[in-house]
């Protein structure tokens, strides 16, 4: 099976066919993601995603390309800017809340099954400062804890949730 890290980036990932659109970065296959893939129905067993939905123009097509390409059982993961963080990279397209994968099920109709969802207050790798990590620790434990009150109130009260993820396993009938 086919393990794919889309949107790469400089962030290659071992045993995996790194793509992206930007040659400069030396990925494997070069690939607009808003367009087909170009691999075999249920040739692929994993997909890692970081950073890589907010910037699909038809999301909805691209999932029902994902579950196109991925076989039964394969692991989508999905790392994505949360809605309600402010937005600095003028070529996003949207934020991500916890409606997304019942969203797409429901206009693609695939049967995603999501495993887990987490959100983050700030994303880790970018904190230096032990106080910092502390804070971003409690914050994102107590998101967690109830997060759908923390997507509909709370996420505001913090100045948003840099990151939304999601590990979500493709089921076909």
């Amino acid at each position: 099976m086919i393990k794919l890290n889309l949107g790469c980036g400089y962030k290659k990932k071992e045993g995996y066919v790194n793509v992206d659109i930007d040659i400069n970065c030396k990925p494997d296959m070069v690939i607009d993601l808003n367009t087909p893939l170009p691999f075999e129905d249920g040739s692929v067993g994993e997909v890692w995603m970081d950073a890589v939905v907010s910037y699909i123009n038809d999301l909805t097509l691209f999932i029902k390309e994902l579950n196109r390409v991925c076989c039964n059982g394969a692991k989508i993961e999905i790392i994505a800017p949360h809605f309600s963080f402010g937005f600095v990279d003028p070529y996003h397209v949207r934020g991500i809340g916890l409606g997304f994968v019942g969203f797409i099920n429901t206009y693609t109709g695939t049967n995603l099954k999501v495993a887990s969802v987490r959100m983050e207050w700030l994303r880790v790798p970018k904190l230096h400062n032990i106080i910092v990590r502390g804070v971003n620790k409690i914050i994102s434990a107590l998101a967690n804890a109830n997060k759908n009150f923390c997507e509909r109130i709370w996420c505001y009260w913090v100045g948003g949730f840099e990151l939304i993820s999601f590990e979500i396993e493709v089921k076909k009938d």
